[in-house]
């Protein structure tokens, strides 16, 4: 509810805003300002696929949970022992599966409208940052700040 009143405002603060007409202070006063929300809401979209991705490859443990007691108060016998834990397994399905979906990545594709190519990056970054993100902690820096000073190329990075 919190993202959606967020966007709310961040559309109602766009509306207003004619960037032809923007001074040269203001116009980058704006690029910095929507780079900087632009990049918590890639950490945030990143994370946020990462968590539907996982929840799409894990069966749902409160269904499957509900479905191993119905399993185990059941008296059935050998033969029917082996159906009830298909049906255990069919009756926990994943989110995509529960969605209609074949995988996680269908199931986003399909909900936000994003390519295949763009949800296996996320994946990847999320895995790699993900952990990293949720604990507060900025990702290491491939090289120092010296080297991003104007003009410095970084091809040749000193220790």
């Amino acid at each position: 509810m919190a993202v959606e009143q967020a966007r709310e405002i961040l559309l109602a603060a766009l509306r207003g805003v004619s960037f032809g007409l923007l001074g040269d202070e203001e116009s980058l006063t704006v690029l910095l300002a929507l780079e900087s929300v632009g990049r918590v809401l890639d950490g945030a979209r990143v994370l946020s696929t990462t968590d539907v991705l996982r929840r799409s490859v894990y069966f749902d443990a409160a269904a499957a949970q509900s479905a191993a007691a119905q399993v185990s108060t059941a008296q059935v016998s050998t033969a029917q022992a082996s159906t009830a834990q298909a049906s255990t397994a069919q009756a926990a399905p994943t989110l995509a599966r529960r969605l209609g979906c074949r995988s996680g990545v269908d199931l986003i594709c399909t909900l936000a409208r994003l390519s295949r190519a763009e949800v296996r990056q996320r994946s990847a970054l999320g895995e790699k940052a993900g952990q990293r993100m949720l604990l507060g902690r900025p990702p290491p820096t491939p090289f120092s700040v010296k080297h991003c000073s104007v003009g410095n190329s970084g091809s040749s990075r000193r220790a």
